[in-house]
């Protein structure tokens, strides 16, 4: 099993936190024109703010960014795609801020 650990915190070692309804955020439906075909996609509200801020950062629109996603995901769900192109931009937004992150097995 891995977990990411950032700062020294680990989540599955925290003796306070359980999962629940309450602490699980809802998903949060986005309609998106991929080439030419309208689709809708559900994410996390954690990983929709990623996203918009890296589509900002690169100076495109959520829009385009994610179909850079879908051309490049391979076989992979376009919503994995998504969390795992936000998860590499939060890691390595952490890194640069000097923040230790690390992946335990």
């Amino acid at each position: 099993m891995r977990h990411l650990y950032a700062s020294g915190f680990s989540v599955a070692s925290s003796p306070d936190f359980k999962l629940s309804s309450a602490t699980m955020p809802r998903l949060r439906k986005r309609s998106i024109l991929l080439a030419g075909h309208a689709t809708s996609m559900a994410l996390e509200p954690e990983f929709w703010t990623v996203l918009d801020e890296m589509a900002s950062g690169e100076g495109l629109s959520l829009a385009a960014l994610i179909a850079r996603l879908d051309q490049s995901r391979a076989d992979r769900p376009l919503a994995s795609a998504c969390r795992v192109a936000a998860l590499g931009f939060a890691r390595t937004k952490c890194s640069t801020l000097g923040g230790a992150v690390s992946e335990a097995d």
